[in-house]
């Protein structure tokens, strides 16, 4: 079900509750401290497996569970995906059987009065969401992003801290928009596109291509691996 913002600073949770978080890595650190500011308490940490490097587990106060593990206790608790990854993260939500998902709008962000925000959604401090935007499920607008006037942002798309989206522009289904990029408006970024950090995007992006520098330009990876 998707959530109408009432316009302002989105207040405060009046009791805490439990939510899950998928995911187990630096992404899912940083909601869960969002989520505890907004009166949140984090019930578990849930992750496809190990990472392979090194993992502080004493940052985690909530126990990290896999999907090998019996979830059925928690069958009831809403969970929020978190990774920044689009793929992963909309991976993890199709493995989640249980079906309730919460949505994280934190009190540091603004949101214009007739703003649409989908389920499952991270809105991280500062974000800025101004008129007639909206905002699909288990999508992550990270610290800073500003989505001008009627953009719209589809289904587990990614957006990085201080990126700033232009007016009626379509960031389509697990699009990523990297650190400080900008997109003009009325862009269009295909779904699965990738637009590097600090790139200024002035023309459409095709599905599933990566774009990068000033202005963007499509690239080919293997060509710059």
């Amino acid at each position: 079900m998707a959530l109408r913002v009432a316009g302002g600073r989105p207040r405060r949770a009046q009791s805490r509750h439990l939510v899950g978080i998928l995911g187990a890595g630096r992404q899912a650190l940083e909601t869960s401290g969002y989520c505890r500011e907004e009166g949140l308490e984090i019930a578990f940490f849930l992750e496809e497996r190990a990472p392979e490097y090194p993992r502080d587990l004493a940052q985690f106060d909530a126990p990290i569970l896999t999907f090998n593990d019996d979830l059925d206790t928690w069958a009831t608790t809403p969970v929020i995906a978190s990774v920044g990854s689009p793929a992963l993260r909309r991976r993890l939500v199709e493995r989640w059987c249980k079906g309730r998902f919460q949505t994280v709008v934190s009190s540091h962000a603004w949101a214009a009065q007739d703003v649409i925000i989908g389920t499952g959604v991270t809105v991280a401090p500062r974000v800025s969401l101004n008129r007639l935007v909206r905002v699909g499920d288990h999508v992550l607008l990270n610290v800073g992003a500003i989505l001008s006037h009627d953009v719209t942002v589809e289904d587990f798309a990614t957006l990085s801290p201080g990126c700033a989206i232009g007016g009626g522009a379509v960031i389509r289904a697990a699009a990523f928009i990297g650190i400080g990029a900008t997109v003009r408006d009325h862009v269009v970024i295909g779904s699965g596109a990738v637009v590097a950090a600090g790139a200024v995007v002035v023309d459409d992006v095709p599905d599933a291509a990566t774009v990068m520098g000033v202005p963007a330009r499509r690239v080919v990876l293997d060509a710059i691996q």
